[in-house]
C-alpha cells in the first residue's frame, strides 16, 4: 500500500503543517524558521533567494537575486555592481562609481576625459592630463628645450661673436 509522507522542509527536514509551508520551487518547501536563518528576498523582484546567492549591490545598500544584477553596472575599479544614481562615470570605454571616481580619478579641465590621478598634473588649481597642462603651464623651459630663433627687422642678418670689454678706470 501506498503511504502518504507529508511534506518536509528540505533544509532541516521537520514536516510541515500549510500554514507554515514556503514553496522555493521544484519539489522543495521550506518552514518559516529556515526561511528566516538561510534565506532573502530579493529587493529588485522578490523572489526568494540562498543567503549565499544573494547579492549586494549600491555599495551594500540593496541585495538582488544573481538574474537582477545584471540589470547593474560594474566599476571597472572597484567591480561592485551599481545603479545609475550611484555611478560617477558612465561612458563606452570607463564606468565608476562616485566613491572610485573621488579617490583615484579626475576630470580634466580642458578636454573633459577622465583620468587616474597619477595622470594629471594640477596648474592654478585646476588638474588637466598631460597633454592638456602644457597648454596652461607659464614656467622656465627645461634645459633641453631649443626655442625657434626670432630675426627682428628687414634685410641681410649679420652673425658674429658679440664680445663686451671692461675698461679700467684711470
Amino acid at each position: 500500500m501506498y503511504k502518504y509522507e507529508g511534506i518536509c522542509c528540505c533544509e532541516c527536514g521537520r514536516e510541515l503543517k500549510d500554514q507554515e509551508t514556503i514553496y522555493i520551487g521544484g519539489d522543495e518547501y521550506i518552514c518559516e524558521d529556515c526561511r528566516n536563518a538561510y534565506y532573502d528576498c530579493c529587493e529588485d523582484c522578490g523572489k526568494l533567494v540562498p543567503d549565499g546567492d544573494i547579492i549586494a549591490v549600491d555599495d551594500n545598500n540593496r541585495f538582488v537575486c544573481e538574474d537582477c544584477s545584471n540589470d547593474y553596472y560594474a566599476c571597472d575599479h572597484c567591480g561592485g555592481l551599481f545603479s545609475d544614481c550611484y555611478l560617477a562615470v558612465n561612458t563606452v570605454p570607463l564606468t565608476l562609481c562616485d566613491y572610485c571616481y573621488g579617490y583615484h580619478y579626475f576630470t580634466c579641465a580642458d578636454c573633459g576625459e577622465v583620468y587616474y590621478h597619477e595622470d594629471g598634473e594640477y596648474v592654478d588649481d585646476c588638474c588637466y592630463c598631460r597633454d592638456c597642462a602644457d597648454n596652461y603651464r607659464n614656467c622656465i623651459l627645461p634645459y633641453s628645450a631649443k626655442p625657434s630663433p626670432m630675426f627682428l627687422g628687414e634685410g641681410v642678418g649679420y652673425y658674429g661673436l658679440e664680445l663686451e670689454n671692461r675698461q679700467r678706470r684711470r
